[in-house]
C-alpha cells in the first residue's frame, strides 16, 4: 500500500514539474516581465535590450508617473521599463553595455515567491 502512494506521489510531482517547465518555455516572451529580464545578458547593447523586451524604455503603466531614465552614480545611466506587472531596471555603463539588470514585480505572485526561493532573481 505504501509503495502505491509513493508511486502516485512521484507521478504527481513529475507532472507538476513538467507543467512548470512548460509554463516557463511557453510563457511570456516579450514585454515587461521576469522572462524578459532573464533573457537580458550582461554586455548587451541598449538596442539588443529593446529587442528582447520589444519596447523602447518608458512608462507603460496605467498611472504613467515613473521616471524612465536616470544617471548611475558609478557612471553610465539607468533605464527603466514600467508596466502594470512590474518594472525592469537596466544599468548601462559608459561603454553603452548592460552591466546589471533587475525585475521588480508590482505584486508578489506565487511564481515570484518560488523564483526567490530557488534563487532566481531577475
Amino acid at each position: 500500500m505504501k509503495r502505491r502512494w509513493l508511486k502516485l506521489l512521484v507521478v504527481f510531482a513529475g507532472l507538476g514539474l513538467a507543467g512548470f517547465l512548460l509554463y516557463l518555455w511557453l510563457g511570456p516572451s516579450g514585454g515587461i516581465n521576469r522572462m524578459s529580464v532573464l533573457r537580458i545578458k550582461v554586455g548587451m547593447s541598449h538596442e539588443e535590450v529593446n529587442a528582447v523586451i520589444g519596447l523602447p524604455h518608458g512608462d507603460y503603466s496605467t498611472d504613467n508617473s515613473h521616471p524612465i531614465i536616470g544617471l548611475h552614480k558609478r557612471g553610465g545611466e539607468v533605464r527603466f521599463w514600467y508596466g502594470d506587472n512590474g518594472a525592469i531596471t537596466v544599468w548601462i555603463d559608459d561603454d553603452g553595455k548592460v552591466s546589471t539588470r533587475d525585475f521588480s514585480p508590482a505584486s508578489t505572485s506565487l511564481f515570484d515567491k518560488f523564483y526567490r526561493w530557488i534563487g532566481i532573481d531577475g
